[in-house]
């Protein structure tokens, strides 16, 4: 499950809330398209239950206005290229 906000992965393996998780979400290829699409995304662990785990995406925005000193602002997720991801064709 996949939205503009994260994404849920059911899986029997978890990490800790507020883990960031460097990921690749990939498309499979098409009909109409010969090549798989990806996309990097950086996330950020919000919900564990008994099917699997919630993430949030972190993005290059946040990550500027937070100042943060642990990641980079160009390791968080890009919008534009998550939004052009996640458009449906």
């Amino acid at each position: 499950n996949i939205s503009k906000a994260g994404f849920y992965v059911k899986t029997t393996e978890f990490w800790s809330v507020e883990t960031l998780v460097r990921m690749t979400l990939q498309r499979p290829a098409s009909e109409t398209k010969r090549k798989s699409e990806s996309i990097s995304v950086l996330a950020r662990v919000v919900r564990i239950d008994e099917d699997g785990v919630g993430h949030e995406f972190v993005t290059t925005e946040a990550l500027m206005h937070a100042r943060s000193m642990d990641v980079m602002p160009s390791h968080g997720t890009d919008t534009r290229a998550l939004d052009k991801f996640l458009q449906i064709q």
